[in-house]
């Protein structure tokens, strides 16, 4: 009963701390360039809009978006700028709250159809505030400053705040454009005013947002498929991938680097596939394993952990109006992916003599050591963590640190998690994850959850399990936003 009443006063906090987390991440961003900023200003300026005026379609915005303007900025720049996507959902955010305003100004006023021009006002002047703010942060004698200070070789506090701010925002923007959907859904659920008035605006049903979403995937994985065939001889649409995936032969398209892409992209052919064939599952099943075998030789073995992932899920998937399959199906696929883990990404892996993987070998050697070292810097803060995204810079600040090893991101969910917030925040997370699958059980075994696109969608998360058993993911934005989308759909709990 709190929370709910208290509901309205986190959500102001939410965006408040993101409006601070956006100009300490200008303030500190590595390599953010006035093109970068005035590239995240169209985009949020493009999904604000898609928010005003959309229906349905900006679901299928959202789909296709999470998976082709991560790198947008660096192909535009020719330049190794950042792979964001919190301006797509604070834009869509602002957009459906000045929607939900519409609503309530529509029941208190008693006017069916009120005018769009005083919120278009309103969004003039909090854009041109923004501006003037900015330019007197740049320009003034009193502008602010956060010091910057030597960590470690290579390392000073402002990179280690970027990289902090960027998992922040990467996790927030989403979870507030998915509160204002369901903010909006209520509020009009309540006004209920004329149907023309709320034809544009209203959220669609569950139904309707895995469809739409699905479809935007669909595009997202059209577009992937035509850049990495491109990538190869191409140079200038590989600019700003975050790893060295094109050195190794792999083509990760749009995506923020090879490792987002092999880790989510088995998932994203499975909800494509099933978006083309709804109602023939031998086709949907075979236009996937069609689209993997044309896909995988442009990855990194990390595919094959999504593809293990895949088959746990799509038991769930056919499986209409009964949760849970046999046990023992169950069972044998987790073995399979464990299997697969230590034939794939083990220290003797039997898979290093291939030569497409020969660039590997020097980082797959390397992840007991991370665990052993982020089990030391664990220690350190067990409680309550390093910080998000804290594992490189404590790495470099570390003194076990060998001149040798190149540090590299968490080499799991788990040690990430434990390392950013300690067992207090892993605790807590534990628990809103027992609650959503709850929550998830109790959903998916009634009717209006059989349609098998939507049980794709809410399910996609859950097929990405294996993959964040060797990385750190999340921290991809794309990643971080399909982790949280099934929040749309699913039913809050009493």
């Amino acid at each position: 009963m709190f929370l709910r009443r208290a509901r309205p006063f986190l959500i102001l906090l939410a965006w408040l701390a993101t409006c601070i987390l956006v100009i300490v991440y200008i303030k500190t961003a590595y390599q953010s360039s006035r093109f970068f900023q005035f590239v995240c200003l169209v985009e949020f300026v493009i999904a604000f809009a898609a928010g005003i005026s959309s229906h349905r379609w900006r679901f299928v915005l959202v789909g296709f978006a999470i998976l082709s303007f991560p790198r947008i900025p660096s192909i535009l720049g020719q330049a190794a700028l950042h792979n964001v996507l919190f301006p797509l959902f604070l834009g869509l955010a602002f957009g459906r709250l000045l929607i939900g305003f519409r609503f309530l100004a529509a029941r208190s006023n008693d006017e069916p159809t009120p005018s769009y021009s005083g919120y278009f006002t309103l969004f003039v002047i909090l854009l041109l505030l923004s501006a003037s703010a900015s330019s007197v942060l740049q320009y003034s004698e009193f502008e602010i400053s956060f010091a910057n200070r030597i960590l470690a070789p290579g390392m000073t506090t402002h990179y280690a705040m970027f990289l902090s701010t960027t998992l922040a925002l990467n996790l927030l923007a989403p979870l507030l454009w998915i509160a204002a959907e369901r903010a909006v859904a209520a509020s009009h659920d309540r006004s209920s005013p004329v149907r023309d008035v709320t034809e544009v605006a209203t959220a669609a049903n569950p139904n309707e947002v895995a469809r739409y979403v699905a479809m935007g995937v669909t595009l997202g994985v059209i577009a992937y498929a035509a850049v990495a065939l491109l990538q190869g001889s191409i140079a200038s649409l590989s600019a700003g991938i975050a790893d060295r995936g094109i050195e190794m032969g792999r083509r990760p398209g749009l995506f923020s680097d090879s490792g987002s892409s092999g880790a989510i992209l088995c998932s994203l052919i499975m909800m494509a596939a099933i978006f083309i064939f709804p109602k023939r599952r031998v086709a949907s099943f075979s236009l996937f394993l069609l689209m993997f075998c044309i896909t995988m030789p442009f990855q990194g073995r990390v595919i094959w952990l999504g593809l293990a992932g895949v088959c746990m899920v799509l038991p769930f998937c056919y499986n209409q109006l009964h949760l849970s399959p046999r046990p023992l199906m169950v069972a044998v696929l987790f073995c399979a992916t464990l299997l697969i883990v230590v034939l794939c990404f083990g220290k003797y892996s039997i898979l290093d003599t291939d030569l497409v993987f020969q660039a590997m070998q020097r980082i797959d050697p390397v992840r007991p050591t991370l665990l052993d070292w982020g089990l030391e810097i664990f220690w350190k803060s067990p409680w309550v963590g390093h910080g998000l995204n804290s594992f490189i810079p404590q790495l470099m600040e570390s003194e076990v640190i060998h001149p040798e090893i190149f540090p590299e991101n968490s080499p799991g969910l788990i040690p990430g998690i434990l390392n950013d917030v300690g067992i207090l925040g892993f605790l807590v997370l534990a628990v809103l994850l027992g609650r959503y699958l709850r929550l998830l059980a109790q959903t998916m075994s009634t009717s209006a959850f059989a349609d098998i696109q939507l049980r794709a969608f809410v399910f996609l998360p859950l097929s990405l399990a294996p993959t964040f058993l060797i990385g750190y993911h999340v921290l991809h934005p794309e990643i971080a936003a399909f982790v949280l989308l099934p929040l749309l759909v699913v039913p809050p709990g009493r």
